[in-house]
């Protein structure tokens, strides 16, 4: 009775094993993920209080909450071509971020690289106008990039994407906050 007892237990395991590999090796290569936030304030004053310089990613990101150790250390000019993002976390790992591209008020890009994976993902962040409104605007951060294989079944078993979506939606509510309350 017990063999059979454990046998099934085996078995139930090995068939919850197989499926998430299975599952895991199903998810695909490429993604993108975007989050919308609507903020009370002109283009100029999100782009100018959050998304300018270096520096007022200390001020938004949301892994700081997450993990007390979470540190970002800045090199390069302070905007622009050569800028640079360090950050190392217990729970976020490390990585870096450099500058990519701006279009002042609206859009902003960075590339960056997840070292714990040898992940490259780009941060795309853009501030659309209301048509009514002159201080109301929807800010969406997108991220996109590419899993590498090793990194996938991570995807799967941690929801890795449902995570970034938990962070970057309080990203975006910390820039709101941060916008809406007059800057830093």
């Amino acid at each position: 009775m017990l063999k059979t007892i454990f046998n099934l237990v085996i078995f139930i395991i090995s068939v919850l094993a197989i499926h998430a590999v299975y599952k895991s090796v199903r998810i695909p290569v490429n993604f993108t993920m975007s989050v919308t936030k609507e903020i009370k304030a002109s283009p100029s004053k999100v782009f100018l209080d959050a998304l300018t310089y270096n520096s007022q990613w200390d001020l938004w990101h949301p892994w700081k909450k997450i993990d007390p150790a979470f540190r970002l250390q800045f090199d390069g000019p302070a905007s622009g071509q050569g800028s640079l993002i360090f950050w190392n976390s217990k729970r976020r790992g490390q990585g870096e971020i450099s500058w990519k591209s701006s279009e002042p008020p609206f859009k902003n890009s960075w590339s960056v690289n997840v070292s714990d994976f040898g992940g490259k993902w780009i941060f795309d962040f853009e501030i659309v106008p209301d048509d009514v409104d002159d201080n109301l605007v929807k800010l969406t951060w997108t991220i996109s990039g590419k899993r590498v294989p090793m990194e996938k079944p991570f995807w799967y078993f941690f929801d890795l994407e449902g995570m970034l979506r938990r962070d970057m939606a309080a990203g975006l509510e910390n820039i709101k906050v941060l916008t809406e309350s007059g800057g830093h």
